[in-house]
């Protein structure tokens, strides 16, 4: 922000104070929290001695078996993160309720904005200047289309402004070790960012091992539940399956997208999901591997990088969903910003973008939940796509001023030679 021209500093400005202005407005009209009641639910049942999966799964029965008062206020989504965080629901259950609300609500404040100041750091150049003034809608906006999932309270925010903070601390002083405890700490929770170790396998050279240590540790620290609390987990495991069976939470991944359709039709979706899922990750991991080599070897900036593999560890996620896409909503900006500028009559393309970027958000608010699932997919695979390409283009440009060079340096040693 201090680089940017004292105007443009006021009227970031601004935009942030009309930001945090709206939330009381936007509180006022909504119920907010839906996830975080789902959470303190569980840990007072954790607290009285109860398995939150067995009693979430009842309820979720007598709503489906239309018991009446069942599901006053919606479908009563079960507890869906393994039991090795059930210690930690038994800890928080001794806090004050105050408290803890002010404690959970501040934490998850502080990880949201987090997720925008880093995701920020990837402008260059005049793209800073679209940044800052972009930012403070970001928020409203995951994966560029308008949706009010920020006010859930799920857990996601606070993890991925752990995890990106921790990355920006590896990629600017080589020390991965504080993103590999976040990461591994937050599967515990949510086992699929255990993806979200693609960041520092593609990045760092030398990561490769630890990386593959710390995707072990994860894994081992899911398998070994089973032995610990074989019976929790086995409930957990059905109230897993039946988020994606009952409730039809597929998620928005090309993987989950597919999933849906096929349930849709009323096919198995489960075996032909993975199928499908690997057709897809195999060249997402293929192309992070080639651009990575390049990002190491210096022919792309981090800030080039960032974007592209932040989408691609995100789309390796095989069930990721609204949340999922908040820390990706300025990499995705970015990546369009910087397609623009492949193409000539800039003002024109960036005023037709703007057009279309209404246009979808009023078309997909005036239509069900899905259509909204079925563009973020098609958005984040469009985006990654059109970020490898625009990699590609961006280090051959690098590389062809070195290459000139050493065959400068070539025909002349030639020369000297004859």
């Amino acid at each position: 922000m201090k680089s940017l021209p004292r105007p443009l500093r006021i009227l970031a400005c601004i935009f942030w104070i009309l930001a945090v202005g709206t939330f009381p407005i936007w509180l006022s009209v909504s119920h907010p929290g839906w996830d975080a009641r789902v959470y303190a639910r569980a840990m007072r049942w954790v607290a009285a001695g109860q398995d939150p999966y067995a009693q979430g799964i009842a309820q979720e029965e007598a709503y489906y078996a239309h018991v009446p008062g069942a599901g006053e206020n919606g479908v009563p989504f079960a507890y869906v993160y393994s039991p090795i965080t059930l210690p930690v629901l038994k800890l928080a259950s001794a806090v004050p309720v105050r408290l803890l609300k002010a404690e959970y609500w501040m934490l998850y404040s502080v990880c949201a904005l987090a997720c925008i100041l880093v995701t920020m750091r990837a402008a260059q150049g005049n793209e800073k200047k679209w940044m800052a003034l972009m930012a403070p809608a970001a928020i409203f906006f995951p994966g560029l289309l308008v949706h009010d999932v920020v006010l859930s309270g799920n857990l996601a925010y606070i993890l991925y402004g752990a995890a990106l903070a921790a990355a920006w601390l590896g990629w600017k002083r080589a020390n991965w070790l504080p993103f590999y405890c976040v990461v591994v700490a937050a599967s515990c929770f949510k086992a699929p960012y255990l993806c979200l170790l693609a960041v520092p396998f593609f990045s760092a050279r030398r990561e490769i091992l630890r990386t593959s240590i710390a995707a072990a540790a994860g894994v081992g620290l899911f398998a070994v539940q089973a032995w610990i609390w074989p019976v929790a987990f086995h409930n957990y495991l059905r109230a897993v399956e039946l988020q994606f069976v009952w409730n039809r939470d597929f998620g928005i991944s090309p993987a989950g997208q597919f999933g849906a359709l096929l349930e849709a039709l009323q096919y198995p979706f489960e075996t032909a999901g993975w199928i499908f899922y690997a057709l897809y990750a195999l060249p997402v991991v293929a192309m992070l591997w080639i651009l990575g080599r390049r990002f190491q070897r210096g022919a792309l900036s981090l800030g080039e990088w960032m974007p592209v593999i932040l989408l691609g560890a995100i789309l390796l996620n095989p069930r990721h969903i609204e949340y999922d896409l908040a820390p990706l909503t300025l990499p995705l900006a970015l990546i369009g910003l910087r397609l623009m500028e492949q193409v000539g009559n800039r003002p024109l393309v960036i005023g037709l973008v703007a057009e279309h970027f209404v246009a979808l958000n009023v078309i997909l608010q005036m239509g069900e939940a899905q259509w909204q699932r079925s563009a973020s997919c098609v958005l984040l695979v469009c985006g990654f796509v059109g970020g490898c390409w625009d990699l590609v283009k961006r280090s051959e440009r690098a590389a062809s001023p070195a290459r000139a060079q050493v065959q400068a340096i070539n025909f002349a040693m030639g020369k000297l030679a004859g």
